[in-house]
């Protein structure tokens, strides 16, 4: 209809009666006259501040409906208004559950997307928030998606235990300060987590953001206070580790580094050999394997080389523990980082279950993670100790392009749960045994 028409003064207040008697029923007729007869001004005529905090204060299952709706309806016609409604919805002395749970449908329904309770939203964006309730907050992370919180400027303990466990990234770039039980908690988020305005932490509070497993934004002053904090831990690990026995020269120890900063599989397996010819020791295998070089073969994300420099990582456990908790943390910031990155860190997963072998295979759950989540691999083929070690995968697991698989491999998947199911892997594309194998035990 034409937006310069009016409702009658007799229209509006029968809408507004409608509204406000709190029946469902009234409320969706006052709805469908406001979508088919109102204009700008009727509607802001209507939805006065006290109609809005009549609808958000209403309780029930259909109230959160009726929100909903308002919002959009009120989004469509009237943008000051809409202003109003937005602030109303999220002012602090007001704010409930439902009304939380109100504004995220609102704007849910706002972007034309579906019901957020059934696919989730890709970025929930409530900048306007400076404080929530444990409530609020619990009500938040049942969303998967992105949480943008950058209004905060105070966060609770109980708000950040509750906010730790929320799957999506999480922005908190409104904070200028956290207490060391709230970083404790949030060092426990699982995803991207931003601290961009936080200056100022105890060593207690570095020390729990310090093993912070995925991508951490922060100011540039608390990055390095971190990065000084684990390098400091790495020596001071390595330095427990040490037994004041040596068996290489100094010449043969700056040798086997220069072999192994060559990170070329070869170089890598010439290093190791030396080593076990001369009968180094935990001591000389921390020296050639120093930080720096971990850190070097961790990015060549070349499974040839850590297959060749696996048996030297087994010889030492502080090293071995080094090398995977930064392959970990490295893979997990790929997979939580640009669209690009994901893609690199699902290729490299999936060359790495193609390539691995003894005693690199042993260390998967450290590096890759026995993730609860769907692990979808395009292999054609699976070796031995790559199925057994997928049989631990504690998620669903795609193995669709899977056309060799041995007796063995198919014994080990065999034992896997949960289940394999039929959408997940072609029986029929399998050597006849081993597809028996894997359908005696209940798979595909």
């Amino acid at each position: 209809m034409s937006e310069d028409r009016r409702l009658t003064e007799e229209d509006r207040v029968k809408i507004g009666r409608l509204l406000e008697s709190g029946t469902p029923e009234n409320q969706n007729l006052a709805f469908s006259l406001i979508e088919e007869t109102a204009g700008q001004e009727d509607v802001a005529d209507i939805f006065t501040m006290n109609v809005i905090i009549e609808l958000i204060c209403l309780k029930g299952a259909e109230s959160l409906e009726a929100m909903v709706r308002a919002g959009h309806l009120i989004h469509k016609k009237c943008p000051e208004t809409w202003r109003v409604f937005s602030e109303a919805v999220v002012d602090p002395e007001l704010l409930t559950s439902q009304r939380c749970q109100a504004l995220v449908s609102t704007i849910d329904f706002v972007n034309n997307r579906y019901p957020s309770k059934y696919l989730g939203m890709d970025d929930v964006s409530l900048r306007e928030f400076t404080a929530i309730s444990s409530t609020a907050a619990k009500i938040l992370g049942q969303f998967s998606s992105d949480l943008r919180l950058s209004g905060l400027r105070e966060l609770t303990d109980a708000v950040a235990e509750i906010l730790s466990k929320h799957e999506g990234a999480l922005f908190l770039d409104g904070l200028t300060s956290l207490s060391d039980a709230a970083a404790e908690s949030l060092s426990k988020h699982e995803g991207k987590l931003s601290l961009y305005c936080v200056q100022h932490l105890s060593e207690a509070a570095i020390a729990s953001l310090s093993k912070y497993p995925g991508e951490l934004t922060t100011h540039a002053k608390i990055k390095g206070q971190i990065k000084r904090h684990v390098s400091a831990e790495k020596k001071q690990a390595r330095k427990a580790a040490r037994t004041g026995k040596s068996a290489l020269t100094k010449e043969q120890t700056v040798k086997i580094r220069k072999l192994l900063r060559s990170k070329t599989a070869d170089n890598v397996l010439t290093a190791v050999e030396l080593v076990d010819a001369s009968e180094a020791t935990k001591d000389d295998i921390s020296d050639v394997l120093s930080s720096s070089v971990v850190s070097l073969l961790v990015n060549t994300w070349d499974v040839t080389v850590w297959n060749s420099l696996a048996p030297l990582l087994h010889s030492c456990s502080s090293v071995e523990r080094e090398f995977t908790e930064l392959a970990s943390k490295r893979l997990r910031q790929r997979r939580d980082g640009s669209y690009k990155q994901k893609q690199e860190a699902e290729a490299f997963v999936e060359v790495f279950y193609r390539d691995v072998t003894e005693p690199l295979v042993s260390l998967a759950p450290k590096i890759i993670g026995n993730q609860a989540g769907t692990l979808t691999l395009g292999l054609t083929e699976l070796s031995d100790v790559a199925a057994e070690s997928l049989s631990e995968h504690k998620g669903d697991l795609w193995l669709q392009g899977l056309t060799e698989l041995s007796d063995a491999a198919a014994k080990h998947l065999a034992k896997k749960e949960p289940k394999i199911k039929r959408w997940e892997i072609k029986l029929d594309n399998l050597p006849q045994s081993a597809a028996k194998i894997l359908r005696d035990a209940g798979h595909g």
